[in-house]
């Protein structure tokens, strides 16, 4: 850091206070100084003092946390310690910038994956640490206090300025109003970085949204990660709030072995009374597949007196060539496993269109007395649960 260092501060460009370290003179005539550190320049009330102590660790560490805010640095978790009971007994936080990871100039690690042979390279990032010593160490006394044991003030590189301090990774954070944005424009397939925008768009300007994409994007990963936890919960549950409120309107679901959502459908009364009109010929299309959950999406549409398509009833249904009939091997056992005329037989029955409902239970009940398998379980419990597989919502 040259003596313009002092100037840099004063225009705002640089935070904290510059303190005084070792000075040398060049030949040039220019004084320049070593080993320069700057101090958070704060409210003496939000600084730490030695032998301070707070109730919790928490409290602790979310005092160090404003302190670094209003200070212009990022903190992060460092070492600590635990009892033989697993209790915390002391926590070391530092700057985020403690430490030095080589500043980017190490080679890209190359990954061989194991059997495929191929080699991936990752993208080593360039490091902001500089070998920082700011650091604060808490202790736990007696009275289950922590208290403050060690506190290093000076930093050896420049603070946050106070336009920059906005951008800081403790300050970034989506407040109410745009996480009930963001959560809307996810329902309509508004990506992140488009709502970012329309924040930003809104209040004029970067530093007014108070956040950045990243932040969004966080946002976004975490409400879909909620979401695809209990995603086959809210659907019923939204579909019986539904039913609650309309009567004529009809859905059922089937869940698979593993308690998963392998069966939906769903039809309002508009639909309904139309089947009732025009149902004398349905189409019954399964071509509509998902990606994410790996279902199919089954109208039942026909035609009304004006030659219109019209929708009957929608439905999702696992694809049941990879859901069921995959299973067939490992339920019957090796001796049946590779015997082709069993496995034809089945398909004769399973996937013949033509076949009315008394044919098929017969040709089942025969196929399974003939390979001794009247008494199985699985087979006995695949064909109770038939009568789910036929839409019983129009009537």
């Amino acid at each position: 850091m040259s003596a313009d260092g002092d100037e840099l501060q004063a225009t705002g460009l640089i935070g904290g206070d510059l303190g005084t370290g070792d000075v040398t003179q060049t030949t040039t005539g220019f004084t320049i100084a070593v080993n320069q550190y700057w101090k958070p320049n704060v409210d003496a009330n939000l600084v730490p003092e030695v032998e301070r102590r707070f109730n919790t660790l928490h409290e602790g560490i979310q005092f160090y946390k404003a302190y670094g805010r209003a200070g212009g640095f990022d903190i992060r978790h460092s070492s600590f310690k635990r009892d033989r009971a697993g209790e915390i007994m002391s926590r070391h936080l530092v700057c985020s910038r403690q430490g030095v990871k080589g500043g980017g100039r190490r080679k890209p690690i190359v990954e061989v994956r194991a059997g495929s042979g191929s080699k991936k390279q990752r993208r080593r990032r360039i490091s902001n640490r500089v070998g920082c010593r700011a650091k604060l160490g808490f202790k736990k006394e007696n009275t289950g206090e922590f208290m403050v044991t060690t506190f290093v003030e000076e930093h050896n590189h420049s603070l946050c300025s106070k336009g920059a301090k906005l951008f800081m990774r403790g300050n970034r954070q989506l407040n109410v109003a745009q996480q009930a944005l963001l959560a809307n424009c996810i329902k309509v397939n508004i990506g992140s970085s488009a709502a970012f925008r329309l924040c930003r768009e809104v209040g004029g300007s970067f530093e007014s949204v108070g956040a950045t994409n990243m932040e969004f994007d966080n946002f976004k990963r975490d409400l879909q990660a909620y979401v695809d936890v209990i995603d086959g919960e809210m659907i019923i549950e939204r579909l019986r709030t539904k039913r609650e409120l309309c009567v004529d309107f009809f859905f059922d679901y089937h869940l698979d072995e593993e308690n998963r959502l392998a069966r939906l459908f769903w039809a309002d009364p508009i639909s309904r009374g139309s089947f009732s009109c025009y149902g004398d010929v349905i189409s019954f299309d399964a071509t509509y597949s998902t990606n994410r959950y790996n279902l199919v999406f089954v109208p039942f549409t026909g035609v009304d007196n004006r030659k219109r398509c019209i929708t009957f009833a929608a439905g999702l249904i696992t694809r049941e060539d990879v859901h069921i009939m995959t299973k067939v091997s490992e339920k019957v056992g090796p001796g049946l496993a590779n015997n082709e005329v069993f496995h034809k037989s089945l398909n004769d029955i399973v996937w013949n269109e033509r076949i009315s409902i008394d044919d098929f239970e017969v040709q089942w009940k025969l196929l399974m007395e003939k390979y001794n398998l009247s008494e199985h379980r699985w087979f006995g419990k695949l064909f109770a649960e038939r009568e789910h597989w036929i839409p019983a919502f129009f009537f």
